[in-house]
C-alpha cells in the first residue's frame, strides 16, 4: 500500500512539474522579448512619408484585432534609423490568442536570410503574413474553427433576407442577420448555393461567409465550405468574395450593403430588402457609435485612411525595379539585369512592374514565401500553425 502511494505521489509530481514548465515556456514565450519584431519600410514610390507608412500599418494591427489605446504605438515603436525600428506587439493591446499566433509567426520571420541580412522584415512581407494570409488571420483574430461554433456564439433563429441580385456572387444568397442589441452582438452569415429558393425555407448552401464585430470596433470575417469548415478563399466560380483580406478590403466601414435592387420574394418568414436596409443602416449606427466612443490611435473619423494599409501590400506584392533595388540594396543597374528576361506589366496605366512570386526567387538573401495574391484565390496559402 506504500509503494502504490508512493508511486502515485512520484507521477503526480512529474505530471505537476511538466505542467508548470509547459505553463511556464508559454509565458515566456509573450514577454516583450519574444514580441519585438524589426521592420524595414521600403517607400513604394518617392513621395510616401514615414506617417503614411505608419497609418497603414495602424489600419494592419487594428483589422488584427488589436485595440491600440491611445500612445501605444508610439511606444511600441522604437526607430533605429530613417527605414528601420522595432515593434513590440506586446504593447498595442492584442488578446492573449493573438499574442501567442503572432509569437510564432515571429519566430518563423526571425529564422530568414532577409531578417538576418537586411535588419529586419519588410512591412509589407509583415502584412501579407499576417492580415493576407487567411489562416494566420484566422489564428490570430481567433476566429471559430466550424459554423457551428461561430452559430453558438449569436442567436440566429429568427431574421434573414433572401438575395437574387448581388453584386458579390452569381447564385442566390441567404443572409442570416443574428438577434442584436448593441454593437457587440452584431453578426451576419451569408450563405450561398445556385439552389432556388422555396416557400418552404429549405437552402442548402455550397459555403458561408460570416462577419462578426471585434472589441476594438472592426468587422471580423471569416469562410466556411458546405460542411462548416474554415477556408482558405471563397470558391471563384460561385463568388468574387475572395479571401478575408478582400473582405476588409470592401467593408472596412459598411456591414453588408445591398447594393443592387432585390425585390421582395415573399417566400418564407424573410425581410424585405427595404426591412433588411433598415436593420442595416440601426446597426452601422452602433458600430459609428461604438467607434466613437474608443480611445485609439486609430482615427476612426478618417476612414479612407484604410487605403494606407493596402498601398502598403500592393506596393510589395508588385513592385518596381526602383524599389527592388532599394529593398534588396543593390544598384537599380544590377536590379535591371536581374530581370532581364522577367515579365513586367502595367499597374495603374504606368508600366514595368513585376510581380512578387518572380522576383522573390532572386532576393540576395533568403526569403519567407508569401501567398501569390493578396486578396483573391492563390495556390499557395501559409499556414505556420
Amino acid at each position: 500500500m506504500y509503494q502504490k502511494a508512493t508511486r502515485v505521489f512520484f507521477l503526480f509530481t512529474i505530471v505537476l512539474a511538466v505542467f508548470y514548465a509547459c505553463t511556464f515556456d508559454r509565458e515566456l514565450i509573450l514577454d516583450d522579448e519574444h514580441l519585438t519584431l524589426n521592420l524595414r519600410w521600403v517607400p513604394g514610390f518617392e513621395t510616401q512619408t514615414q506617417d503614411e507608412m505608419l497609418t497603414g500599418l495602424t489600419w494592419a494591427l487594428s483589422n488584427l484585432g488589436a485595440e491600440l489605446p491611445r500612445g501605444s504605438l508610439q511606444r511600441a515603436i522604437f526607430w533605429q534609423d530613417d527605414n528601420h525600428f522595432s515593434l513590440n506587439l506586446n504593447q498595442v493591446g492584442f488578446k492573449r490568442q493573438a499574442l501567442f499566433a503572432l509569437s510564432r509567426i515571429i519566430d518563423v520571420l526571425v529564422a530568414s536570410g532577409e531578417y538576418e541580412q537586411a535588419n529586419g522584415i519588410d512591412v509589407g512581407r509583415f502584412i501579407m503574413l499576417t492580415v493576407n494570409s487567411t489562416y494566420h488571420y484566422y489564428e490570430i483574430t481567433d476566429v471559430p474553427q466550424t459554423l457551428e461554433e461561430f452559430r453558438g456564439l449569436y442567436d440566429f433563429r429568427n431574421k434573414s433576407v433572401q438575395v437574387v441580385n448581388s453584386s458579390i456572387t452569381s447564385v442566390n444568397r441567404l443572409i442570416e442577420i443574428a438577434e442584436a442589441e448593441s454593437y457587440a452582438q452584431i453578426a451576419h452569415i451569408s450563405g450561398e448555393s445556385d439552389q432556388p429558393f422555396s416557400a418552404s425555407g429549405d437552402f442548402s448552401p455550397d459555403e458561408f461567409e460570416v462577419l462578426d464585430m471585434m472589441p476594438n470596433g472592426q468587422i471580423r470575417f471569416g469562410l466556411y465550405d458546405k460542411q462548416g469548415r474554415l477556408k482558405a478563399f471563397a470558391d471563384e466560380t460561385i463568388t468574387i468574395a475572395g479571401k478575408p483580406a478582400k473582405c476588409l478590403w470592401c467593408h472596412e466601414v459598411n456591414i453588408q450593403p445591398l447594393f443592387l435592387e432585390n425585390a421582395a420574394l415573399g417566400l418564407g418568414n424573410t425581410l424585405t430588402q427595404e426591412a433588411f436596409n433598415q436593420l442595416r443602416g440601426e446597426q452601422m449606427m452602433w458600430l459609428m457609435e461604438y467607434r466613437a466612443g474608443l480611445s485609439t490611435d486609430l482615427d476612426y473619423s478618417r476612414p479612407q485612411e484604410h487605403e494606407r494599409m493596402e498601398k502598403i501590400y500592393e506596393d510589395f506584392m508588385e513592385p518596381s525595379a526602383a524599389r527592388l533595388s532599394l529593398e534588396w540594396n543593390i544598384s537599380l543597374t544590377e536590379v535591371e539585369r536581374l530581370l532581364t528576361d522577367m515579365p513586367t506589366y502595367s499597374r495603374n496605366g504606368q508600366p514595368g512592374f513585376y510581380h512578387r512570386k518572380d522576383v522573390d526567387p532572386l532576393a540576395p538573401y533568403s526569403i519567407i514565401r508569401v501567398p501569390e495574391s493578396a486578396r483573391e484565390f492563390s495556390s499557395y496559402e501559409p499556414d505556420f500553425f
